[in-house]
C-alpha cells in the first residue's frame, strides 16, 4: 500500500527538510543549505539578497542580439529619440566580454526619504534595457580571443538603426579600453571610463564642456555606487531586462547566476565576485543603468534607500554610516581599479592622452 504514495522526495527541486532543522533553515535558508545540505553557496556574504526581486527584472521581450555571432536581429530599429546608453566590460584576458544598452521610458513616483528625515514623493526614473549580452570568442571564426573590431562593428550598426547613441554615453571599464575610446570618439560617440566595482565619480553628460561633452562628479565616499543603484533599481522594480540565456544549469539565467556569485568584501569595502564565477554581464548591465539613471532628464540620482524592503536588507548600512569610525584615512587603502585616476580630483581627467596611452600598451605588449 505505502509503495503507491507518491514520492514526494522525487518532486525536482524540492529537498525536504527534517523538522529539527526547520528553525535553521527560515532563519537562514541559504547558509543551512551550504552547512546542513552541503549545497554550495557562489557567494559566502552574498550582496543582493531579494533574489526574487533580481529575478523578476527579467520581463522576457526579445533580445536582439545573438550571443554567439554578435549579430543583431534582422528587423531591430529604433522607434523613438531617446537617448541610449551603454557600458561594455571588457575581460583581462579578453576571453569575454560584457555589453547592454539601456534608456529611460519613463518615471514612477516613489516615496523619497530626505536629509532631514521627513518623505516627499518624487518621480524616479525606470531603466530599461533594449539589449544585453555576454560575448565570447567566436569559434566558427577561429578566434581565440575577443575581437574588439566586432564590438565596435556593434555600436556603429546601432546608430544605423536610428538608436541615438550620440545623444547618450558609452562607458568602458579600464581594461583595453583607451583605443575603443579614441576610435568612438572619432565617430562622433561620447565616451569615457567607469569602473563599476570600484566607482570613484559620476560621469554627465555636459554640452556646454568640449571637446569631450562630458563632466565627472566625485564619489570619494561610495566605492560600490554603481552595485548600491543597480540594487536599488532592482528593488524597487524600476530595471527592465529582456529574456536572457540560461546558465550552464539549465534553470538560471546568466543574469541571475552572476547575481548569486556577488560578494560583499569587507575588507576592500567593495563588491566582488565569488571565486569561479563571471560577472561580465552583471557588470555591464549595472554600469549602463547608472549612466542612464545619472543622464536621466528630470531627477538627479539618490542612493537613499527609500522603501521598506530596500532598509530591511540594512547589512550595507555600515558601509555608508560606518564613515565617521572607519574614517577617511583607512578608505584611503582602497586599491582603485583604474589606476588612471588623478590623486588630486579622485577620478580620471577627461583630457587624458588615450593615444599615447594605446602606444605605451603596446609598448609593454612588446618588451
Amino acid at each position: 500500500m505505502a509503495d503507491n504514495l507518491p514520492n514526494k522526495t522525487a518532486q525536482p527541486g524540492l529537498i525536504p527538510i527534517p523538522i529539527e532543522y526547520f528553525e535553521r533553515f527560515l532563519a537562514d535558508p541559504e547558509a543551512a543549505a551550504r552547512d546542513w545540505l552541503s549545497l554550495p553557496s557562489p557567494a559566502i556574504s552574498p550582496f543582493f539578497r531579494d533574489l526574487a526581486k533580481v529575478s523578476a527584472c527579467i520581463k522576457g521581450y526579445r533580445n536582439p542580439i545573438n550571443w554567439d555571432t554578435y549579430t543583431l536581429d534582422a528587423d531591430l530599429v529604433a522607434t523613438d529619440e531617446l537617448a541610449r546608453f551603454i557600458h561594455c566590460d571588457l575581460s583581462i584576458h579578453r576571453d569575454a566580454a560584457g555589453l547592454a544598452m539601456c534608456h529611460v521610458p519613463n518615471y514612477i513616483v516613489l516615496p523619497i526619504r530626505t536629509p532631514e528625515g521627513g518623505i516627499v514623493s518624487q518621480p524616479m526614473p525606470v531603466v530599461k534595457f533594449d539589449l544585453v549580452a555576454r560575448l565570447r570568442p567566436r569559434m566558427e571564426f577561429g578566434e581565440r580571443e575577443i575581437d574588439y573590431d566586432a564590438i565596435l562593428g556593434i555600436f556603429l550598426e546601432l546608430r544605423r538603426r536610428n538608436f541615438r547613441i550620440e545623444k547618450g554615453l558609452i562607458t568602458f571599464d579600464r581594461f583595453q579600453s583607451h583605443w575603443m575610446i579614441s576610435t568612438l570618439r572619432r565617430e562622433g560617440f561620447i565616451c569615457s571610463l567607469l569602473s563599476v566595482d570600484h566607482t570613484t565619480s559620476r560621469v554627465l553628460i555636459d554640452w556646454n564642456n568640449p571637446p569631450y561633452w562630458i563632466s565627472k562628479e566625485s564619489l570619494p565616499r561610495e566605492p560600490a555606487a554603481c552595485y548600491v543603484l543597480g540594487r536599488e533599481l532592482m528593488y524597487q522594480g524600476r530595471m527592465l531586462l529582456p529574456e536572457i540565456p540560461l546558465w550552464i544549469d539549465g534553470r538560471t539565467s546568466w543574469y541571475e547566476r552572476e547575481v548569486l556569485g556577488t560578494m560583499w568584501d569587507e575588507k576592500k569595502l567593495k563588491a566582488v565576485k565569488a571565486e569561479g564565477e563571471s560577472d561580465d554581464l552583471l557588470q555591464a548591465i549595472l554600469g549602463a543603468a547608472f549612466n542612464a539613471h545619472n543622464n536621466a532628464e528630470k531627477e538627479p540620482m539618490s542612493f537613499e534607500e527609500s522603501s521598506k524592503e530596500i532598509q530591511q536588507d540594512n547589512w550595507y548600512d555600515s558601509i555608508s554610516k560606518g564613515d565617521a569610525a572607519l574614517g577617511i584615512e583607512k578608505r584611503e587603502d582602497i586599491a582603485a581599479d583604474e589606476d588612471l585616476i588623478d590623486p588630486d580630483l579622485g577620478y580620471v581627467p577627461d583630457d587624458i592622452d588615450y593615444e599615447f596611452l594605446i602606444l605605451q600598451d603596446r609598448f609593454n605588449e612588446l618588451f
